[in-house]
């Protein structure tokens, strides 16, 4: 993927931008591994949500 994305509907494996500029901007982003953006989200413009299968927070927490 590119640099920016902006009320997008991501669906992947792993959803990966470029390192330092990435931006996931608005919309849907769901993957089953991973996202990596430099920046997701921003006040100022739409609402982004991200949904990341198996990602468990409460076992994040604990560790």
């Amino acid at each position: 993927m590119g640099q920016k994305t902006s009320g997008s509907f991501l669906k992947a494996e792993n959803i990966f931008t470029v390192a330092k500029k990435g931006k996931l901007i608005g919309g849907v982003i769901e993957a089953n591994g991973e996202v990596r953006a430099a920046v997701i989200g921003n006040r100022m413009e739409r609402k982004t949500l991200i949904k990341v299968k198996g990602f468990n927070r409460e076992l994040l927490k604990k560790n």
